[in-house]
């Protein structure tokens, strides 16, 4: 479980293909003698497995369903990628409940500043527009961010001058593909009522 608060940041330094599956090495100064095989870390916000750690750099595993579902797929060398280690015990909740489970990708449409802050607008695929609301959070690569306005295939997020500065967001172009995390609270509710809908249809039908 994660937070979606990032503290630190790596560099891709090498990426290698076997089979369906991506082995993904990245460096972090920040996180030296931190990581073991086995270890759960964030990487844009996918919840990817440590299988080597190296004194440079640390390497994880990347299924083909994870690459299908994020930006992962489009990684490359010297890339900077947002990373976040798990919650323990006894952490601060700073941001919201994120799982590290990517939902899908949605491109970057708009970057504006205004009264300082960098103002976003980013595509969603329709079919998940229940899953978003006004004031309502959201996981961008990652990042822990609030829905500042709606429609039904994009949304706004502000972004503090700290957050640009400290997360791969300062370096993202129009066009950018970034990995979205929906609410986990609202995907159950949402899963709830459609269960609920769809038992009532069958009840109404005998």
């Amino acid at each position: 479980m994660f937070t979606g608060i990032i503290k630190h940041l790596g560099k891709v330094k090498n990426v290698k293909y076997s089979g369906n599956k991506m082995y993904l090495s990245i460096s972090s100064d920040g996180l030296k003698n931190l990581l073991h095989p086995a270890d759960s870390i964030a990487c844009n916000g996918a919840c990817l497995t440590v299988i080597e750690n190296r004194q440079d750099s640390f390497t994880v595993e990347v299924t083909s369903e994870t690459l299908n579902r994020t930006n992962l797929k489009h990684i490359k060398i010297g890339n900077i990628i947002n990373l976040e280690l798990p919650m323990s015990a006894d952490s601060r909740f700073d941001g919201h409940l994120v799982q590290g489970h990517i939902d899908t990708v949605g491109r970057l449409l708009s970057k504006r500043i205004i009264s300082g802050n960098s103002v976003l607008e980013i595509s969603f695929p329709e079919k998940y527009k229940d899953l978003i609301t006004e004031k309502g959070s959201i996981a961008v690569n990652g990042i822990s961010l609030t829905l500042t306005k709606v429609s039904p295939r994009s949304f706004f997020v502000n972004i503090i001058s700290y957050t640009m500065e400290n997360t791969n967001l300062k370096y993202a172009r129009i066009g950018d593909e970034f990995n979205l995390e929906f609410d986990i609270i609202g995907k159950y509710v949402v899963n709830y009522l459609e269960q609920s809908k769809s038992e009532k249809h069958l009840l109404d039908l005998i």
